[in-house]
């Protein structure tokens, strides 16, 4: 019997490589869906030009101090996110934690709301080795509002639903004796302290800060809005020219109750909103731009995801690195007459 040496033939080079001629022809239509993909990604621009939000103020100083409001406006932030909430005799306060142990010089740890402003003020605060006083809200308005470059303000508004009312009536009633003109938002974790703010003082840019809770915006995802009976934009006219709205500030200017409610949810009228970068996916930024609300993108320090963000149609970001992220937005190459809102 023969037996048959099995071994490499003639053809087996030549059939090597048609495989890999094939595969290479595979792999290269692979990337050019890829590629066409991104590049469709690329074509939703922001909702208005991109700001950069400094995360409690300048990183370089200690958080929501008058110094890092004040070094904000240095480095060339649009604006300065602060902290309030308020003590136990209804001052606002500009400091994030509802207790004073991660910061307390003496390391006392006792919660804000239960100090009145002497107490809390007596109390030296230290952060990055410099010792600093947790200022009021009526103090950093008049620190912003020093600022050469016009800085802005955003104030997170720490409050649950059950006290919303009274903390809102709080910050509303100093911003309303503030000598403070220039630009203003307000946000709050709060669903209800969104819709108050935003009944009282319609003119406001006024948002949901949803970071860390996405379910909180209460949007539905297996459908694009526009296309159901009763859906509605939230802030249509706002960003229409392309620039978020620059005329809005404390004591006037805006549209004016741009938002109603949402099919009768009044709790989902806001003006923008912020996610953390990870938590942003294409399908929400289609949502958001189909309604007309600006997303802005917290906790993003770094070029490239920056720069990522930007090509999805993230219109801002709240962080850190204030000059990487101006960079970003730089080689962005924002052209605003691709942010038409339809």
């Amino acid at each position: 019997m023969r037996v048959h040496a099995w071994g490499p033939r003639r053809g087996a080079p030549v059939l090597a490589v048609v495989i890999a001629v094939v595969c290479a022809v595979i792999v290269c239509n692979l990337a050019a869906v890829a590629q066409r993909a991104v590049s469709g990604m690329r074509s939703v621009p922001p909702l208005h030009a991109p700001i950069v939000i400094a995360h409690r103020g300048d990183a370089d100083a200690p958080e929501n101090s008058l110094r890092a409001i004040r070094d904000a406006g240095f480095h060339h932030a649009d604006y300065a996110e602060i902290d309030v909430r308020l003590t136990s005799d209804g001052v606002p306060v500009v400091f994030h934690d509802r207790y004073t142990g991660r910061l307390s010089a003496a390391g006392r740890n006792l919660k804000v709301s239960k100090l009145t402003l002497e107490r809390l003020r007596s109390m030296p605060m230290r952060q990055r080795g410099v010792e600093f006083r947790v200022p009021t809200l009526r103090q950093a308005l008049a620190e912003a509002n020093r600022s050469d470059n016009g800085l802005g303000l955003l104030l997170d508004i720490k409050t649950d639903d059950r006290h919303a009312d009274t903390v809102a009536g709080a910050v509303i009633r100093v911003i309303d004796r503030a000598p403070y003109d220039h630009r203003l938002m307000v946000m709050s974790l709060s669903r209800r302290a969104v819709r108050i703010f935003k009944q009282r003082r319609p003119h406001w840019q006024v948002g949901l800060c949803a970071s860390g809770r996405p379910s909180l915006i209460g949007w539905g995802f297996g459908k694009m809005p526009g296309g159901g009976a009763g859906e509605r934009r939230l802030a249509p006219e706002r960003h229409r020219n392309g620039r978020l709205d620059s005329g809005v500030t404390a004591h006037g200017g805006g549209a004016g109750g741009a938002n109603g409610d949402d099919n009768g949810r009044p709790d989902l009228a806001m003006d923008f909103v912020v996610l953390r970068g990870k938590e942003i996916t294409n399908g929400f930024l289609k949502v958001a731009h189909a309604r007309g609300v600006p997303v802005y993108a917290g906790a993003v320090n770094d070029y490239r995801t920056a720069s990522e963000l930007l090509r999805h149609g993230v219109s801002g970001f709240l962080g850190n690195a204030t000059a990487r992220l101006r960079e970003a937005i730089a080689d962005y190459d924002y052209d605003e007459r691709s942010a038409v809102v339809g």
